[in-house]
């Protein structure tokens, strides 16, 4: 009867591991009348005669009347800025030329879920996206013009025509950013197109946060602004494995690997293989608990 040898090696398992830093979990909260100022400043204006402007939204309830989501724009019925709003139950997107107003309008999600909502113009197109498909569009020929507006989020200028409801990431950027139907980012990231970038993830008080680089933070008007309500975002986790491979295998050679976090207690873990090579990887994962404390060793089994 074959007996059981000493050890053949052991391997000791130390990594670190850092993940992510996931959403806080807040979003902007207008139900109660709440609403973001950013006051004005010359990097929230584009020179290049291109814009996106976008966010993810979740209505409360339906109106008749108009709602703000993200505007730039004068408290006057003879629009002068750009804004992405909705009238009624009809997403519409506005821009305003040097020489007048460009209006788009089509119908938008009415469910009670959340819903990306995007505009752009590239020099050439005027479009609205919902949910990463284009709803409707405008061949546009004109001149963005600069104004000195402070941008409202959750209403148009000074409460006027608010929006009911949750609002989580706020982009502006100073380019065109979707050619084609796309899957939307659910946390948007800042580049060197980018304009101003919300996150709500402040969750109190009375400032948001600017993550563009460009400064241009905001503040609060009204109370009840904060919501732990946000788009079922996927997060990514990550899962602790490993796969140990071998060397110096005698050849048809039976061996168990075995498993210990205190070098005392050891555990079989997997099945008994036989060695058909010298070197060989072994076909299975193991979950790993504890990263700090894990030592591998292979015995000859009988």
């Amino acid at each position: 009867m074959k007996t059981t040898k000493a050890l053949f090696g052991i391997l000791t398992i130390t990594m670190g591991l850092s993940a992510g830093t996931a959403q806080a979990g807040f979003s902007l909260s207008t139900t109660s009348g709440a609403y973001a100022v950013i006051p004005h400043n010359a990097s929230l204006n584009t020179t290049n005669n291109r814009l996106t402007v976008e966010c993810w939204f979740n209505r409360q309830t339906l109106t008749t009347d108009w709602n703000g989501l993200v505007c730039k724009a004068a408290n006057s019925v003879s629009w002068d800025g750009w804004g992405l709003i909705f009238g009624g139950s009809t997403s519409r997107a506005s821009l305003g030329d040097v020489a007048g107003l460009w209006d788009l309008s089509s119908a938008a999600p009415i469910s009670n879920q959340w819903h990306h909502y995007a505009m752009q113009y590239d020099g050439t197109n005027f479009l609205v996206w919902i949910d990463g498909s284009v709803t409707c569009s405008n061949n546009a020929t004109l001149q963005l013009a600069t104004f000195s507006y402070p941008i409202h989020i959750g209403c148009e200028y000074g409460g006027w025509r608010p929006f009911k409801g949750w609002i989580a990431e706020v982009r502006i950027s100073k380019t065109a950013r979707y050619d084609r139907p796309f899957i939307p980012q659910t946390r948007f990231a800042a580049d060197t197109n980018t304009i101003a970038l919300y996150h709500f993830d402040e969750g109190q008080g009375t400032t948001v946060a600017d993550s563009s680089g460009n400064g241009n933070n905001g503040t609060i008007q009204g109370t009840g602004a904060w919501s732990s309500q946000v788009p079922d975002f996927p997060y990514l986790n990550l899962l602790k494995a490993v796969k140990p491979s071998f060397s110096n295998l005698l050849l048809g050679t039976n061996y168990q690997m075995q498993v210990s976090s205190d070098l005392t207690t050891w555990t079989n873990q997997g099945s008994m293989f036989t060695a058909t090579n010298t070197s060989m990887v072994y076909p299975q994962y193991w979950d790993v608990d504890n990263w700090n404390s894990l030592y591998f060793r292979l015995q000859v089994a009988p």
